[in-house]
């Protein structure tokens, strides 16, 4: 293999890939030059390299000499650049040349993570990455051997969508917390806020209401969103639920969904204040009227 990548290196033909011998490629014709080539792998050209001039060689034992000029050809197979935390990855690493036994092998992020040996007229190893979380990603690449040129780089995203948080507020004062939960008085505005870990940006957030089909998207902003009732009625008493969504690598995720928060609308009380008003005031009006007419 130095010899064959002096020969490579001298014909400007990329990377020495094998060096099958016994007239491989069919027996030369005239005279034998060199025997006993010993080169260091360094050297320009053969002329360079230890040698005897031939002694008893024959034809059928000519050099043969396979180049590379460039890499193999790295592909996913069947799945997104974006996988779920658990999910199965493949890749797969082919070769243009059949004519040697080698290695294809597999590089994360420039370190070496798996070989797979190759017969002579195998094209493409199929490398299965399982159960993938954080650690599996990065940029991957394909070599045939560790000197050869690698290939173009794909990246894997690992997504693991953290589960968002949601809470609520009144922004007129009308919630009160009871022993069942939140209570909002009725007629008051209400909002509740879906938020999330920065983890990716962009999403939207859907608020889920009593787990059925009753659902209300926005947008992220700041990795949040609020869903703002200006009047809560009785109507809007009941369980809510948030999920966020997000597309990375034209793929959808969504993450888990929240526990569910239960809100309580309760009475107002101003019209029991005002009855109560009136009553006073009548009584007021009433007692005098008695006393005068006694």
């Amino acid at each position: 293999m130095s010899d064959a990548e002096v020969v490579c290196r001298e014909l400007g033909c990329g990377t020495a890939v094998c060096a099958p011998g016994s007239a491989y490629y069919g027996a030369g014709t005239g005279e034998i030059l060199i025997d006993y080539v010993a080169c260091s792998g360094t050297e320009q050209s053969l002329t360079q390299c230890s040698y005897k001039m031939n002694q008893n060689c024959e034809h059928r034992e000519d050099a043969g000499v396979v180049c590379f000029m460039e890499g193999p050809s790295i592909s996913l197979i069947s799945s997104y650049s974006a996988v779920s935390v658990g999910e199965t990855v493949q890749i797969s690493c082919s070769r243009s040349a059949y004519q040697c036994s080698g290695n294809l092998l597999l590089y994360r992020n420039g370190v070496n993570l798996n070989s797979k040996a190759l017969s002579p007229y195998q094209s493409s190893a199929t490398f299965t990455l399982s159960n993938v979380d954080s650690s599996h990603q990065g940029r991957y690449t394909c070599a045939y051997s560790s000197s050869s040129t690698h290939s173009r780089s794909i990246s894997i995203t690992v997504v693991d969508l953290v589960q968002p948080n949601l809470s609520l507020s009144a922004p007129d004062g009308g919630l009160f917390w009871g022993p069942q939960g939140p209570e909002v008085t009725r007629g008051h505005s209400l909002s509740l806020i879906c938020s999330t870990e920065p983890q990716h940006q962009g999403g939207s957030f859907h608020l889920i209401f009593d787990g059925s089909n009753r659902t209300r998207t926005q947008l992220a902003v700041n990795h949040s969103a609020s869903f703002y009732i200006p009047e809560a009625d009785y109507s809007h008493q009941g369980n809510y639920s948030c999920v966020y969504e997000v597309t990375v690598s034209s793929h959808t995720f969504k993450s888990t969904q929240t526990a569910p928060l239960t809100v309580i609308v309760r009475a107002s009380l101003t019209p029991i204040i005002a009855s109560g008003v009136i009553s006073g005031l009548f009584l007021f009006l009433l007692i005098p009227a008695i006393l005068y007419l006694w």
